[in-house]
C-alpha cells in the first residue's frame, strides 16, 4: 500500500519538479528527466520507511516461496 500510494503520489511529485527546473532549463529538456524524478525518489523514501520499521525485508532476503524439500532432489 505504501508502494502504491508513491507512485500515485508521484504526479504530485511531478508538477513540483516542473516547477523547480522549467525556470533553469527549457521545458522539453526539464519533462525527459522529470518522469525519473517524480517516481525514483518517492520510492526510495517509502522503501528507507519501510525498511527502518522493520516491515521490509532487505533486498534479496525476500520471501519467494517456501524452501526447497531436500527429499525431492536427486542426489
Amino acid at each position: 500500500m505504501h508502494r502504491a500510494f508513491a507512485f500515485t503520489y508521484a504526479a504530485v511529485t511531478l508538477r513540483l519538479w516542473l516547477v523547480v527546473l522549467v525556470p533553469m532549463t527549457d521545458f522539453d529538456q526539464a519533462y525527459r528527466v522529470v518522469p525519473f524524478l517524480c517516481r525514483v525518489p518517492n520510492l526510495i523514501v517509502v522503501e528507507l520507511l519501510l525498511r527502518r520499521r522493520g516491515q521490509c525485508p532487505p533486498a534479496g532476503h525476500g520471501h519467494a516461496g517456501p524452501a526447497p524439500d531436500p527429499q525431492l532432489r536427486a542426489g
